[in-house]
């Protein structure tokens, strides 16, 4: 209970990553049994720091790699400084081999998405403010639960879990991050098994473009079946151009089974 994970801190350009699994990272084998994993919070992302110059000195000739892939002069002199993502799965992230049976996950949070900043192009009296600037990061997924590894949940209630706001965006023409998806559970490839369960009264988080998706489960990948389970009193959050889609089940991607 109240555990909370570090904030993402920034590389050369780019916000860091927040630090996922608020209660529990799991990424051996495990099993979770007659457990309560309650008021956990993953970390923030982490502000962008910004385009050419950032670091107030000139490229050195040598690439480097990022979170984004690798860089020379031409992305270093264009890079945006976008926002790091809020950190994933508050009350669990899985990437290993997980089984959570009789348990009660409530009341958990992800982080918030980084602000993006100024691309520090343009006139000298306005620097960064003639061209693009950095996106905001989203907010985590997976409020309760995030998932990418192989994962039974038996009679367990998954309630009250939220995710966090998408960070500002900068520059002209900026670009909101979404608020996070998955207030109850999020899977992302793998194999996920759901059974005699509940996932009510979870929330996404306000966007400043888009809210969150998928307030009781987002699904964009791998094998999910839910047999047995109840979806209900899920809500996803207002955006300021379109609010979050899917009060209770979104599937975006990957096999889904529901059976009664």
């Amino acid at each position: 209970h109240g555990n909370r994970t570090g904030n993402g801190g920034t590389e050369f350009v780019f916000g860091g990553t927040g630090g996922s699994g608020g209660g529990i990272f799991n990424e051996g084998e495990m099993l979770v049994e007659n457990c309560i994993i309650s008021g956990n919070e993953t970390g923030d992302g982490g502000d962008g720091l910004g385009g050419y110059n950032a670091f107030d000195e000139e490229w050195d000739g040598d690439d480097f790699y990022g979170d984004y892939g690798y860089y020379g002069e031409d992305d270093f002199l264009e890079v945006d400084g976008r926002g790091g993502v809020g950190g994933r799965g508050g009350g669990i992230c899985n990437v290993g081999d997980l089984v959570v049976r009789g348990a009660t996950i409530v009341g958990n949070l992800t982080g918030i998405g980084g602000d993006g900043r100024n691309n520090p192009f343009g006139d000298d009296d306005e620097p960064g403010l003639t061209e693009p600037g950095g996106p905001g990061g989203p907010g985590g997924g997976g409020g309760g639960i995030f998932n990418i590894g192989t994962l039974e949940v038996l009679n367990t209630t998954i309630t009250g879990n939220s995710t966090g706001t998408g960070g500002e965006g900068k520059g002209v023409d900026p670009s909101p991050g979404v608020g996070g998806i998955g207030g109850g559970f999020v899977q992302f490839g793998g194999l996920a098994v759901i059974e005699n369960s509940t996932i009510s009264g979870n929330t996404t988080s306000t966007g400043k473009r888009f809210g969150g998706s998928g307030a009781g489960c987002f699904f964009g990948g791998g094998t999910v079946t839910l047999r047995n389970v109840t979806v209900a009193e899920n809500q996803t959050g207002e955006g300021d151009f379109r609010g979050g889609s899917a009060g209770g089940v979104y599937h975006y991607g990957g096999d889904i089974t529901l059976r009664n």
